[in-house]
């Protein structure tokens, strides 16, 4: 039945060739998408090559027919499996997943027509050199042109990607060079259609082919992998004694029939898409994803956002998925750059737009990619946007409906399916370990506003209060008017030896609970300066401690106007010192004349980095009345902007002051807030009186 011949020797060595393909990229360890896709393209062209081999060793017409559709059946198969290696080595498998699947579908299709009808073989016949070959059938154009179309697509689509990656990239050429080589054995279809009848040479074109495959495997590294895969190599084992078995049954039976090919064809298809599969598990269980779930148990508990880009960076640095990485996050409502190599940029541009894009992408963007992504008309945008990052790799942290970070970095290799997936588990670690972070950070900051508001509110309602009070042979009266805001002024008095008074007014530049909290903390301080002082006690003195507070508790951030005054009766005097405050008068009754002395003094405010005081001293009669006023008093203004002013401020002190009694600071506050009318006020009105005792 058979005899060896010559003519079957190339397709014998082909048959090697792609068989020793097909069990290096099964047994060796990397990537899986591409040891499958190569199993795959030697499990369907190993038919072929047999088929012909077979074919030229027998003289039985009729066995040489059976046995050409047997090889020629999976042929469209083998385009697919190469475009599959083709799509994983470029980076663009799940991007073109549904045209892969229409060419497996069509591939199936064919397979089953050659198999079981004549419309795409009808015979064989013998070329010049006495090869046995088929004759093509009515849709033989139709089977070889489904090999090429399928191999051309993966060409153009690596193509359509160069201009996107560094030069001197090898796979790129491996690509190119693969899908060419693959559409050079459609040679043959001249033999089928006896244009030419000397010999068909695609087993030419198809040895280069599987040599190169075999090359950058082994040699150029494609599938970035070390070591025997002992699992598969089990598998593999028990499916060469499977098949094995079958074909000694088949010719135990004398039954060499198309369908019993065709069949332990598919079975080892069926049986390699096994292997890959517990492969898959395996590496899953022991590889990547373990090293992932550390990261983010690591991460979520440090709760620090600069340990969430380290990590990241340390992570895909390990795993050589991705090198220089630079990584920037939201923390707290703002963009913070979490990890950047020494020397870059740590500005982040990201437009609205950009953002929109990236959180309805998700997942992890080659640039590569870009060239043939659906980008939209926001296509030039994008480009833009991402040439300016000067990245390969663009890896958005999205969680919900919001971009919370971004990390992008340096890869020469196209990223292939499994590292797209590690990447992209790993930036949902990070992506929640932020958000909650941030969860966290706004639970404390409203647990910690919540205290500040029961304290804003607590020292507002303290100074809304009326406060008269007897101290140190003075009566002090305090009048308080609070903002719409809550603002900063400060006031207090303190019994000093030798029954001195000290008083002090301040105002805390801004509005809002910082500072309320620091006018709390200043007066706190001049309380405990009053203390510390004891007998040697001065305005002076006091303001320059005060000053020391400001730039400790608030880290030079606020500035405090302040205003000191050591009243002392019994020696007829009080002396003030100023750090950028207006200050008061002096109010000296005769019956219904009344002679106001400014007490005023030049000095900076406190928390300035050049401190200046300014003191004074005036000589105090036993009648009279120290008013010291905020700048709320005088800056109150109508609707129209017109201030109450320093002029009717001395107005109302003259009429007022003869018979207001302890009512005059309510009184100046009135004709405050008469003046102004409806304008709501944004400082707080701060009066306070310093009469002698009764």
């Amino acid at each position: 039945m058979f005899r060896f011949t010559v003519q079957a020797l190339p397709f014998a060595a082909i048959a090697v060739a792609v068989v020793a393909l097909a069990v290096i990229a099964a047994l060796r360890k990397g990537d899986l998408v591409v040891r499958l896709g190569f199993v795959l393209t030697g499990v369907t062209a190993l038919p072929w090559a047999v088929g012909l081999a077979l074919a030229a060793c027998t003289d039985d017409h009729d066995l040489a027919y059976r046995l050409c559709r047997a090889g020629f059946a999976p042929v469209p198969l083998i385009g697919a499996a190469l475009l599959m290696v083709i799509l994983a080595v470029i980076g663009k498998l799940d991007a073109q997943r549904p045209v892969l699947v229409v060419a497996v579908v069509l591939g199936l299709a064919v397979f089953v027509l050659t198999a079981t009808t004549d419309l795409v073989l009808v015979g064989v016949q013998e070329t010049r050199y006495g090869m046995v070959f088929p004759r093509a059938g009515p849709l033989f154009a139709i089977h070889v042109g489904l090999f090429a179309a399928t191999l051309a697509w993966g060409v153009w689509q690596s193509r359509r990607s160069v201009r996107w990656r560094l030069p001197g990239v090898e796979l790129g050429r491996f690509v190119l060079a693969l899908g060419v080589l693959s559409a050079f054995t459609v040679s043959d279809t001249l033999v089928a259609y006896g244009v030419t009848g000397i010999f068909p040479v695609a087993w030419v074109p198809g040895l280069v082919a599987a040599g190169l495959g075999l090359w950058t495997i082994l040699r150029e590294d494609m599938l970035r992998g070390r070591g025997l895969d002992a699992a598969v190599a089990v598998e593999l084992a028990v499916l060469i004694v499977a098949v094995g078995a079958l074909y000694a049954v088949a010719l135990a039976a004398d039954a060499w029939r198309t369908e019993l090919l065709v069949g332990t064809g598919a079975g080892a298809a069926g049986a390699m898409i096994i292997a890959g599969r517990t492969s898959v598990r395996d590496h899953a269980a022991t590889g990547p994803t373990l090293a992932v779930d550390r990261f983010a148990d690591r991460v979520i508990a440090t709760g620090d956002g600069a340990a969430v880009g380290r990590g990241l960076a340390e992570l895909l640095t390990e795993l050589e998925l991705v090198r220089e990485l630079r990584v920037w996050g939201v923390v707290e409502g703002r963009w913070w750059p979490l990890h950047l190599p020494p020397g870059a940029a740590a500005d982040l541009d990201l437009p609205d737009e950009v953002r929109a894009w990236l959180v309805g992408w998700r997942r992890t963007i080659a640039v590569s990619d870009l060239a043939t992504a659906r980008l939209g008309p926001a296509r030039d945008r994008i480009d833009d946007w991402v040439r300016r990052l000067d990245a390969d790799v663009v890896v958005p942290l999205v969680d919900g409906d919001d971009v919370v970070g971004l990390a992008v970095g340096r890869r020469q290799e196209s990223l292939r399916d499994a590292e797209r997936v590690t990447i992209d588990d790993a930036a949902l670690a990070a992506s929640r370990a932020l958000t909650l972070i941030n969860l966290t950070r706004e639970i404390e900051s409203r647990a910690d506003l919540a205290r500040e508001l029961e304290l804003a509110e607590a020292v507002r309602q303290a100074r809304s209060a009326a406060d008269v009070r007897d101290v140190a042979g003075s009566r002090v009266s305090v009048s308080y008017a609070p903002a719409s805001r809550v603002a900063g002024d400060l006031w207090s008095c303190i019994a000093l030896p030798d029954d001195r008074l000290l008083v002090l007014v301040g105002d805390v530049a801004g509005r809002g609970l910082a500072s309320a909290l620091v006018s709390a903390a200043v007066l706190g301080a001049g309380q405990a300066a009053a203390g510390l002082l004891g007998a040697t006690v001065s305005a002076e003195g006091v303001l320059a401690l005060l000053h020391d507070t400001v730039v400790e508790v608030d880290g030079g951030r606020h500035r405090v106007t302040a205003f000191a005054a050591v009243i002392d009766r019994a020696a007829g005097k009080v002396a003030f010192a100023a750090a950028g405050h207006r200050g008061g008068y002096l109010v000296r009754l005769g019956g219904d004349d009344v002679e106001l002395q400014a007490l005023i003094a030049r000095g900076t405010a406190l928390g300035e980095p050049e401190r200046v005081i300014g003191t004074g001293e005036r000589a105090l009669g036993p009648d009279d009345l120290i008013v010291l006023v905020s700048d709320g008093v005088v800056d109150s203004r109508t609707a129209t902007g017109q201030a109450w002013g320093e002029r009717r401020l001395q107005r109302a002190l003259r009429e007022l002051a003869p018979r207001a009694g302890d009512r005059l600071g309510e009184a100046l506050l009135d004709a405050a807030r008469g003046h102004a009318g409806e304008a709501v006020h944004d400082d707080d009105l701060l009066v306070v009186v310093v009469a002698p005792a009764t």
